[in-house]
């Protein structure tokens, strides 16, 4: 079953949560994110509608077009949810610290001691 969307109803109870996208093809985590809403699913409409300039194109992009290819669909995983936008930032950084060489997007994030900034302010 391939699902693209959250019921309305659902949206209220989630609140803020926190989410991993997974490779099909190999069970790997490409991406970690804070959502609200249906943004655990707009990754792969994004990278869908993205330009095909490869400078630009991220690597959650690169990793997502490859798995749309094969007719795959990327694995979403909530590990968190009903949770303050706050709590949400601090989770987010939680998981990544815990799986941080396994990410493609590692290398675009902001440094650790800023982000920390950002989540304690």
């Amino acid at each position: 079953m391939n699902i693209n969307k959250f019921p309305k109803e659902i949206h209220e109870q989630l609140r803020y949560y926190i989410y991993r996208l997974i490779d099909p093809r190999d069970g790997s985590t490409f991406y970690v994110g804070k959502g609200y809403g249906d943004r655990v699913f707009n990754h792969v409409n994004d990278a869908l509608e993205f330009e095909d300039d490869e400078d630009e194109a991220s690597a959650k992009i690169k990793t997502l077009r490859p798995i749309k290819n094969a007719g795959l669909e990327p694995l979403h995983i909530i590990h968190r949810h009903n949770l303050t936008e706050e709590e949400a930032y601090l989770a987010e950084a939680i998981v990544m610290d815990m799986i941080r060489d396994c990410l493609t997007q590692w290398a675009a994030m902001v440094p650790m001691n800023m982000a920390m900034q950002i989540v304690w302010n």
